[in-house]
């Protein structure tokens, strides 16, 4: 059996199967089996220190503390470490008391905070009080739905640029040219700027369509099909008369 020597400690077993022999053949087959699980990685908790409650969160920590609040003077580096462990397991525990946890997923936006989160709330709560009041132009709702939602686009973008900002001070050697991609490139909505090969029909025949004209004649067909054959002109059929007389519909006929 030969094997890459990075694979050998994938194999689980490799043996002769000789009752398996095939007739007149003059080799056994081998049975080889190999551990090719894959290691799922599970994400780590990260803690959205921009949803904490900084009032409660110094409470907490007070509370932590208050047991190993001592006032004697330190006077070697034994104690010193002592000291320090205990503070830092008081910081952990009253995070993971008050710290909620971020879950975070492809459409995450790391920009966004507590603060945006209370002026959408507010700015939506107020847009529903003035639809209310849409009959009454001049009441003060509007001004202050108006406001609101000035003051959440503002913020909104204040925070975008700030985090922008504060990416680009901590951009290391991988991330510069991530940044030099995302400065050039023209503007878009993050989708493909390439359309994938297109097959579609004439007639009964299948064509694919591979370079940019024949996808745009493929579209251009699909979205605009062709003006439908003209009927036969319709004054030689028998149609039946016309209604004669002049005929009154009331109010009442209708309502009844």
């Amino acid at each position: 059996m030969f094997i890459s020597e990075h694979s050998i400690s994938m194999v689980m077993a490799c043996d002769a199967l000789p009752h398996h022999r095939g007739i007149n053949m003059d080799h056994l087959p081998i049975l080889t089996e190999l551990d090719l699980a894959v290691n799922i990685l599970e994400d780590e908790p990260i803690p959205n220190f921009r949803e904490v409650d900084w009032d409660d969160f110094r409470k907490a920590l007070s509370m932590h503390l208050e047991p190993i609040e001592q006032r004697t003077a330190i006077t070697n580096q034994r104690q010193l470490d002592e000291r320090c462990a205990k503070l830092t397991e008081a910081i952990q525990a009253t995070i993971r008391d008050q710290v909620p946890i971020m879950e975070m997923t492809p459409k995450s936006k790391h920009w966004w905070t507590k603060e945006l989160t209370q002026l959408r709330r507010k700015a939506n709560k107020l847009g529903r009080q003035s639809y209310q009041c849409h009959r009454d132009l001049g009441h003060r709702i509007h001004a202050e739905h108006k406001e609101a939602a000035k003051r959440y686009d503002r913020t909104l973008l204040y925070h975008k640029n700030q985090h922008w900002q504060d990416w680009l001070e901590r951009a290391e050697e991988p991330d510069i040219w991530t940044v030099n991609r995302y400065t050039t490139a023209t503007a878009s909505d993050r989708g493909k700027a390439r359309i994938p090969m297109l097959k579609y029909k004439i007639g009964e025949e299948d064509r694919v369509a591979r370079t940019n004209e024949e996808k745009g004649v493929a579209l251009a067909k699909g979205f605009f099909p062709l003006k439908p054959l003209e009927l036969d002109s319709d004054d030689d059929k028998d149609y039946p008369n016309q209604c004669q007389g002049n005929i009154k519909v009331t109010a009442e006929q209708i309502q009844g």
